[in-house]
């Protein structure tokens, strides 16, 4: 990698592949996702389901799902470029179904051989107590037959509680309890999981694909005056430092942290600013009503709003864009 002074970053010596799918952008590979997020302060969103944990989303995987701006700003910088996988357009070839059921039925027998051997240690590990609960049971057993012999031949007579010993000794006469014997005995219980409990390794790449496979997506970004707003705001905010994400969950369009997210999601939001674009609004009565609402919204959520609009000048429609910082509450407005 080597620095870039302009902006205080680091160029890529290889470019990171971003697939398309379906008119959304990700990052796939662990490294790729490290890298823009250490490098270039490119948070995006995380996606995908833990292997270990698919049924919940509170904490969440690969793949990385980034917006259309953070998409192009790296590409502007020259370390990535938004591809498609022509091999994942056709379907699977015969050999290529072969393969894949092979490799899963080799998947299944490797994890119920591992999963034998952990049962195995777990017996081993536990033989003491196992045998002393089989000892156990038995001596009830055997005591609760002798309750019942005794209750036959003399059912007024109140049963009286053995010491024990006797059972002890007809234990020992009739079965005799072997270390090595019960560890045999609950190995050979142990049983083979289904084929559908097998966990499925989770890809993070078409294992078959080739660099030939990779074609440039036609993915135009941005194409329109809102669009070109947006990016035009949001590379804004990244060259003055900020960490940006996208701000729908609060109404407005992007977040700007002044450090890592990661960093000051527990500590106050007072840093923390909300973005929202007005564009080409048609009267005056409009754009107060939009203003009035953001006032609304940020002084109940207690954030810093800013927003960024354009300013149409004549009968020319020459037009610039500026920001306004606007610290609102409703008493102002």
């Amino acid at each position: 990698m080597e620095e870039d002074g302009n902006n205080s970053v680091t160029t890529c010596s290889r470019k990171i592949v971003i697939d398309a799918l379906h008119g959304h952008l990700f990052i796939w590979n662990a490294n790729d996702v490290s890298l823009i997020r250490r490098e270039y302060r490119i948070v995006g969103n995380l996606v995908g389901s833990l292997p270990r944990q698919p049924f919940q989303n509170s904490q969440l995987g690969l793949p990385l799902q980034l917006l259309a701006e953070e998409a192009m700003l790296l590409i502007e910088k020259g370390c990535a470029e938004v591809l498609v996988n022509k091999r994942l357009e056709g379907k699977p070839t015969k050999e290529e179904k072969e393969l894949f059921h092979r490799l899963r039925e080799d998947l299944y027998h490797q994890q119920s051989n591992l999963y034998r051997n952990e049962r195995k240690q777990t017996i081993i590990s536990m033989a003491d107590r196992i045998v002393e609960g089989k000892r156990k049971r038995l001596l009830d057993k055997l005591q609760g037959k002798q309750r019942k012999k005794k209750q036959k031949k003399s059912p007024s007579v109140e049963t009286h509680k053995n010491d024990g010993s006797g059972n002890s000794t007809v234990i020992k006469e009739h079965e005799e309890l072997d270390k090595n014997a019960v560890i045999e005995e609950e190995i050979n219980k142990i049983r083979n999981f289904s084929a559908d409990s097998c966990m499925v390794q989770i890809f993070t790449g078409c294992p078959w694909s080739t660099t030939e496979d990779l074609v440039k997506a036609e993915w135009i970004f941005p194409s329109t005056e809102r669009e070109k707003l947006r990016y035009h705001v949001f590379q804004d905010l990244w060259e003055k430092g900020h960490y940006l994400t996208s701000g729908i969950k609060f109404g407005c369009d992007f977040l700007a942290y002044p450090g890592c997210k990661y960093d000051i999601m527990n500590t106050s939001h007072a840093d923390v600013m909300h973005w929202r674009h007005l564009y080409k609004y048609e009267s005056t009565a409009c754009f107060m009503s939009i203003f009035e609402g953001c006032g609304w919204i940020f002084t109940k959520i207690n954030k810093i709003s800013v927003l960024h609009f354009m300013v149409f000048i004549s009968i020319f429609a020459v037009f610039f864009a500026t920001t306004l910082p606007l610290l609102m509450n409703l008493h102002q407005i």
